[in-house]
């Protein structure tokens, strides 16, 4: 497993992301100029997902290995920012290693699949297999950003429409396998963690109600943004701001 190490405060963060084709360390010094705020307070770490994931690993087979990673650094009392897949991890991370983790914060992100998530993924998958990369972008996008996104970052995208490797998409084919059997519906309660869950009303990847369900199984903290889609983190002004305002009080 990679990381990106930034900040140096003398309590820890840890960034979990999503499923995406491309590793989100391509995009480290982003990520750490867009949490900036955090690095006085907090040692920062963006890990990055196992290089070689392997057919049948599971969501909590991610927890169990970040798990390990700040066992083997020695880091304990943890704040956990996790989106989509990595809130999933979060989850999981809070419910089987709790001695670790101090708060969490998930967003955009579900306790379990629905019949129209499974399908999504199921689709994504085998555009994947099927190495049609411009396809799997191009409905990735839609789903994730929300049309003022897509029309400000147009160009970009256009320019990355068939920028994938045979490595990458098998990589995110078994990301996205790993989700099939994801379901902490009736373990909710059992996280004693502070946690904040996040949404957005426009979310077309993990709808909404996700979010709702979370925060009403769990009985936590829950905020909802009006008219943002699932990458919300990245888009509302102020998202970095409620995270760090959770893990301060």
């Amino acid at each position: 497993m990679d990381y990106y190490k930034f900040g140096n405060g003398d309590k820890t963060f840890v960034i979990l992301p999503g499923v995406s084709i491309k590793s989100v360390l391509e995009s480290k010094e982003a990520v750490a100029d867009a949490y900036k705020a955090f690095g006085d307070d907090y040692t920062c770490y963006l890990v990055d997902y196992q290089n070689e994931v392997r057919l049948g690993y599971a969501v909590k087979d991610f927890a169990d290995d970040i798990a390990l990673m700040l066992l083997e650094m020695g880091l304990h009392d943890v704040y956990v920012f996790g989106a989509s897949l990595g809130g999933m991890i979060a989850q999981e991370l809070a419910l089987r290693h709790r001695e670790l983790v101090k708060k969490i914060v998930c967003g955009s992100t579900m306790a379990h699949h629905s019949d129209e998530t499974k399908a999504l993924f199921s689709y994504w998958y085998t555009l994947c297999k099927n190495r049609d990369t411009a396809t799997l972008n191009k409905d990735m996008r839609e789903h994730i950003y929300s049309d003022s996104s897509l029309e400000m970052f147009a160009s970009f995208f256009a320019s990355v429409e068939n920028d994938a490797t045979d490595y990458e998409l098998d990589r995110m084919a078994l990301l996205l396998k790993s989700m099939d059997y994801f379901d902490i519906r009736k373990n909710l309660k059992d996280i004693k963690c502070p946690m904040l869950v996040i949404g957005a009303t426009g979310d077309k990847a993990l709808p909404c109600s996700m979010t709702e369900e979370i925060i009403k199984f769990a009985e936590c903290e829950g905020y909802i943004y009006e008219g943002y889609s699932h990458a919300v983190y990245d888009e509302a002004p102020d998202y970095k701001d409620r995270i760090l305002e959770f893990f301060n009080k």
